[in-house]
Formats: structure tokens, sequence, C-alpha cells
């Protein structure tokens, strides 16, 4: 019985000073803009690896500290084999410290590939439904969120699986 009891009060307070770090949390509510950049190695079915900088333009929602929600346009590819993703995530908050946080999302992007040589040796362009999730830490003020991560893009367009893990830094800033 004194088990429980300990488990109780321990469990309980640590929901006790989530909750209060939460309130300390400067996550911005409502409407936000993104912009976001960073490396982004594409890996394709035949294992050739090519790096870009990858570009982010966006938007989202958030409804409370913890929840939120984000479009945004992807620019994941280079010239030689160009890819674009076109996401809507759900974005979860989890608060740390005053000001820091970490952030996860996940959700579905539509996807537009480019690669040479795909069709008798002209380029092709495949379109497909893929995963999109990421992970990262979060520093926030008031009206302004940066982000540290990394995104993950299951680009299988068209039945070619091909896939990105797209390293960046992100500035939301809200309105």
């Amino acid at each position: 019985m004194n088990k429980f009891i300990s488990t109780v009060v321990i469990v309980g307070s640590i929901l006790a000073s989530t909750s209060a770090f939460a309130g300390d949390q400067d996550i911005p509510l409502g409407t936000y803009g993104l912009l976001g950049f960073g490396r982004s190695p594409l890996i394709d079915a035949y294992g050739t690896k090519t790096s870009y900088l990858g570009i982010a333009f966006g938007a989202g929602y958030n409804f409370n500290p913890y929840i939120g929600v984000e479009g945004s346009i992807n620019s994941l590819g280079e010239p030689s084999t160009e890819a674009m993703s076109l996401s809507l995530v759900a974005v979860g908050h989890i608060p740390l410290i005053k000001g820091y946080g970490i952030y996860l999302k996940s959700g579905e992007g539509y996807n537009i590939v480019t690669i040479p040589g795909i069709n008798a040796g002209s380029a092709g362009t495949l379109t497909g439904l893929g995963l999109v999730s990421g992970a990262g830490i979060e520093i926030t003020s008031h009206t302004e969120i940066y982000r540290f991560g990394i995104d993950h893009y299951d680009l299988a367009a068209g039945g070619f699986p091909m896939s990105t893990n797209f390293l960046n830094f992100t500035m939301v800033v809200a309105e």
C-alpha cells in the first residue's frame, strides 16, 4: 500500500510540475507563419545520395500551448533530382523549462519528385503521398519560436522509394 501511495505522489508531482512549466511557456497561440532552411540529403531506391539546401515556407495554428497544426511547401531536392512536398502535420509542444521545449510532428505530404533518367534516359515526374514526421528542440518567446530539428519525408512517389531527412532551423513568427 505504501508503494502505491508513493507512486501516486511521485506521478502526481511530475504531472503538477509539468503543468507549472506549461504555464510559463511562451508558445504563441493562434496563427503563425514559418520559414525553415537546412540540409536535405536525398536517398533513392538505388542508394544514390544527393544533398541540397532545403527550404520550407508555411503557416500554422496553435490551438493551445500543447497542440497545433501546420501546412508547408518544402523544397527538398536539387536540380538533378527535384523534390517538393506539400505537407500537413499535427504539432505537439512538450514544455521542459521556461522558454525551452521539445516539439514532435506527424502528418502527410503530397510529393512531387523529378528524377533524371527514369523514363528511357529522360527525366520523369512521380507523385504520391508519404509520411512526414519530425522532432527537435524549440526556444520560445511571446511571438516567436526557434526550432532546431530533423524532419523525415517519405517521398515514395509513384512507387519509387525515396526519402530525405531535413536537418533544419525553423523560425515561427506569430501575428
